[in-house]
């Protein structure tokens, strides 16, 4: 996480608007708009991370909180800085090899040439 501030980001989850999909979790949901968030979220956003604004409906903020205390969604925190000042934070994917680290999911949205990697496998 990097900031125009003074580099201490605070982490909040009050205004939290992006989730993602623990896959490895089940669970019998008991409210119906619980039920319904997960199923669209499953079939629209499977493994990836999502915003609520993406959703059909926003009546499914009504199940959000059933679904992340039984472990079914997990919350990506917004980090806070001093007010006025900036915060970023990059998320990318990395192979480790033999020959050294390639990042095949870049920050900067250039994808690598995939035929340029060899693997012993």
């Amino acid at each position: 996480c990097m900031s125009t501030g003074s580099g201490k980001t605070v982490q909040r989850e009050d205004n939290t608007t992006v989730y993602r999909r623990v896959v490895e979790k089940s669970y019998r949901l008991k409210l119906k708009w619980a039920r319904s968030l997960l199923h669209e979220v499953n079939s629209k956003f499977p493994t990836f991370p999502f915003t609520m604004r993406a959703l059909d409906s926003n009546r499914h903020k009504l199940g959000l909180t059933e679904c992340i205390s039984h472990g079914l969604l997990q919350p990506y925190p917004v980090y806070w800085e001093a007010e006025g000042e900036f915060v970023a934070q990059i998320k990318l994917t990395a192979l480790i090899m033999p020959t050294g680290t390639v990042r095949i999911t870049p920050a900067d949205g250039e994808y690598i040439d995939i035929s340029k990697i060899k693997s012993e496998h």
